[in-house]
């Protein structure tokens, strides 16, 4: 009696060694209107990408994860009452954010792009010598033009009203937020405006978490943002959903 007690705890002491454990499970916060970004008519399509994109980081780090949608007003007091383990969200990380939270890597880029009434190639320092650019008037953008040479650089306040100026050629170009500017690129003004650069900030959508909180899933949601550029799936996944300008770079 006493050996077969010794054989059935031998035997169940190697089936709990040989269990994988339970995968670790984390809530993640997300308003589907992703307020204050500007994504006419993209909404959807970022919410499936970014769904998709957290289904593939579960999948390469062995991760349970659950979406739960919150309003853009208390989102972030739902990650800071632990409601949830992370959000999504286009907050940046300033100096002042990250004393409370950890950010990613950006996963969508939301930054401005250079709208001109023609392709081009390659921008160079000169490309943009004499030409006039418009940037927003409540927006920094002027600065990202301080690298290209002899610039003239105007402000607007309308986006509508400047995309028309560029086609009709009263101004060269203007800085536009890149999910703005394709819905016009795209639609309104095919074949007539292009979108010449990539986003020319790191303005984007990031997985943000509380500061010393859920950094497994942080690092396990950047690798597989590296590994998904490495192997073209992310810019087979920005096609998928229609977010055409974000994988033309």
């Amino acid at each position: 009696m006493r050996k077969w007690h010794f054989v059935k705890l031998f035997y169940l002491l190697i089936f709990f060694s040989c269990s994988s454990p339970p995968p670790a499970r984390y809530v993640i916060g997300v308003d589907p209107t992703w307020f204050p970004l500007e994504a006419p008519g993209k909404e959807s399509a970022i919410l499936g990408f970014s769904y998709e994109l957290l289904q593939d980081v579960a999948a390469s780090g062995k991760l349970k994860l659950e979406t739960v949608q919150k309003n853009w007003d208390n989102i972030l007091l739902g990650l800071q009452n632990r409601e949830c383990d992370a959000v999504l969200s286009s907050l940046s990380p300033h100096s002042f954010y990250e004393q409370q939270y950890t950010f990613s890597s950006p996963y969508i880029l939301t930054g401005p792009v250079l709208v001109m009434a023609r392709p081009m190639g390659l921008l160079h320092q000169d490309s943009l010598a004499g030409k006039e650019i418009a940037v927003p008037a409540d927006l920094s953008y002027a600065a990202l033009l301080e690298g290209y040479a002899k610039v003239i650089v105007r402000s607007y306040d309308m986006v509508a009203q400047v995309l028309q100026d560029v086609a009709s050629g009263k101004v060269d170009g203007a800085l536009i937020p890149v999910l703005i500017a394709e819905g016009y690129c795209l639609d309104l003004y095919k074949d007539k405006l292009f979108i010449v650069t990539p986003p020319l900030n790191q303005e984007g959508l990031r997985l943000v978490t509380l500061k010393g909180h859920a950094d497994v899933l942080r690092t396990a949601f950047d690798e597989e943002l590296k590994t998904m550029h490495k192997k073209g799936a992310y810019d087979a996944l920005l096609r998928k959903w229609s977010l055409l300008s974000l994988s033309l770079f």
